[in-house]
């Protein structure tokens, strides 16, 4: 089986270390971003809110997904600014 080289997709250059500090410090502000979501919800503003009906699963599956896509998307234009 023949090993299969990261420059055949463009991978050759890439910033591995520069890439997963991004992610790094992405989902960690997202994480400090939590602190202030959990004080909200038991205000009473929020309670009054109309919500949509939204299973919670969806929620575990799709802030770590944009959250990481946000880590590519600052990484690439760290990369081309570089």
């Amino acid at each position: 089986m023949a090993a299969v080289r990261t420059d055949q997709f463009g991978f050759g250059s890439l910033d591995w270390v520069g890439l997963m500090g991004f992610m790094a410090l992405t989902h960690v502000v997202g994480a400090l971003g939590t602190i202030d979501v959990r004080i909200a919800v038991r205000s009473e503003w929020y309670k009054k809110l109309k919500r949509v009906n939204v299973p919670n699963w969806v929620f575990g599956v799709m802030w770590p997904l944009m959250y990481t896509l946000m880590a590519v998307s600052v990484f690439l234009v760290w990369q081309d600014n570089a």
